[in-house]
């Protein structure tokens, strides 16, 4: 049972660790972009642009 328990727990750490690199990236990544004005982030949010306008920004859609 001790060595289910070692296993669990180092499977645990690696994931944690996955994780937290995984917020790590996206914190640098955020850095660097530019903030979108108001009025378009507004926009998005309400569903406003077409996908071809939200390309022109460089915003990635999901369908």
């Amino acid at each position: 049972m001790r060595k289910n328990t070692n296993l669990h727990a180092a499977e645990k750490g690696l994931e944690d660790a996955a994780d937290v690199a995984i917020y790590d990236e996206r914190k640098a990544q955020l850095k660097i972009e530019k903030a979108l004005p108001a009025d378009v982030t507004m926009d998005i949010l309400r569903g406003r642009l077409t996908y071809a306008e939200l390309a022109q920004i460089n915003i990635p859609h999901s369908e």
